[in-house]
């Protein structure tokens, strides 16, 4: 005998698409960073900007995210509630009044998802169930913060490097992309924070991302991994002509992060003299002329610069937790030493879907296709 599961859309048979939703999972409230639905020291804060950038991730639509976003903002969170083994989640959405909607819509599908084939499972007498965790959802106006001048001050001076043309990174003009450093004051409550991009994907408990913080050094504040790119030795070749003998942006401690991964301690970030002085515009100013070049991935770039003048400021948190596909560097001039940035061992607990790739045949028709392939590069490569 067999048994038939019909699972119908809730959107049909419910008249409220809320219903039969706890409130911290189906809502639309925005809520105040300053206080928010949790902010105890058992759970796993997690924060994620979810914000539709015109003409960007809503192609489909000026009001929805398009099918791309969609797409990842499922592979991220599914693949966390897949692998969880039952910690207490507390995501923060980083949005505005706009996006909140669509993204609400996407989170609670993708809950009811995990849920309902969970149950499936335990039905038909499957015995290796994970937990489903416990999910609290905070979603945060990106319009109204930061709250403090000092703060707008900072993002200010470091958007002033923005270059002219921003063709291809435009989205890196949004304020959303300027904020982690700040988020020991946006987030008062907190002491600790993982933030990720969206583009990610989870292949281990995310409770082995949040044991990392146990492995910070007393000096530590931040943990991220490294850039698996010669992104940064291209970007320092102004600063490496002022200063021959330099090896910044070389393979190893200096290559640059990526912050698609990041491990906050927010009260060791509040209490840190050195790391809030960094935060003066003047300050910024002077990291940023210093090492010559625009800045292109929002705080990221910020985020090396700073590095280069106090590593102990940062754990290197394993590229393993930070896993990058694009092999968008994997020509000249970089052909030959481009192994040396992006290698990293396996097993890999969370990938990173950025750039294009994974392999160089695919990157090379996404660089064609937006133009951005150059015809000299194409001959040499075929040579």
């Amino acid at each position: 005998m067999r048994l038939l599961i019909i699972l119908y859309p809730l959107s049909v048979v419910l008249s409220n698409p809320c219903d039969s939703y706890p409130a911290s999972v189906c809502n639309v409230t925005i809520s105040d960073p300053r206080f928010l639905k949790t902010a105890s020291e058992r759970v796993i804060h997690l924060g994620v900007s979810l914000r539709i950038i015109q003409d960007n991730n809503n192609k489909e639509s000026t009001h929805d995210f398009d099918f791309g976003f969609k797409n990842d903002i499922k592979t991220l969170f599914s693949s966390i509630l897949a692998l969880s083994t039952g910690a207490t989640q507390h995501w923060i959405i980083l949005t505005d009044k706009k996006s909140v909607q669509p993204a609400s819509t996407v989170l609670r599908n993708l809950i009811t998802k995990h849920v309902s084939e969970n149950l499936i499972r335990s039905y038909m007498g499957r015995l290796s169930i994970r937990r489903v965790p416990k999910v609290l959802i905070d979603y945060i106006d990106l319009d109204e913060v930061p709250r403090d001048e000092k703060d707008k001050w900072f993002i200010r001076a470091l958007q002033f490097y923005l270059p002219a043309d921003m063709e291809g990174t435009k989205k890196y003009t949004d304020s959303l992309f300027y904020l982690g450093p700040l988020y020991h004051r946006i987030f008062p409550q907190l002491k600790k924070l993982i933030s990720l991009d969206v583009d990610m994907e989870f292949y281990s408990d995310i409770k082995l991302l949040y044991k990392e913080f146990s492995k910070f050094s007393e000096t530590n504040l931040i943990g991220v991994g490294p850039d698996l790119s010669p992104h940064y030795r291209l970007n320092l070749e102004q600063y490496r002509r002022w200063f021959p003998d330099s090896t910044l942006g070389d393979p190893g401690w200096s290559q640059g992060f990526n912050t698609g991964v990041v491990l906050y301690n927010l009260q060791r970030m509040r209490e840190s003299e050195t790391w809030n002085s960094l935060l003066d515009p003047a300050e910024v100013s002077q990291v940023m002329n210093k090492y010559g070049y625009h800045v292109s991935l929002g705080d990221q770039d910020w985020f090396t610069n700073v590095g280069f003048e106090n590593r102990d400021l940062f754990y290197n948190l394993p590229c393993q937790f930070n896993s990058q596909i694009s092999v968008q560097y994997w020509r000249p001039p970089f052909e030959d030493d481009f192994e040396k940035y992006h290698f990293c061992k396996e097993p890999f607990h969370v990938i990173h879907k950025n750039g294009c790739g994974p392999d160089r045949e695919t990157c090379d028709e996404v660089l064609r296709k937006a133009g951005m392939m150059d015809e000299a590069v194409e001959e040499d490569q075929s040579s």
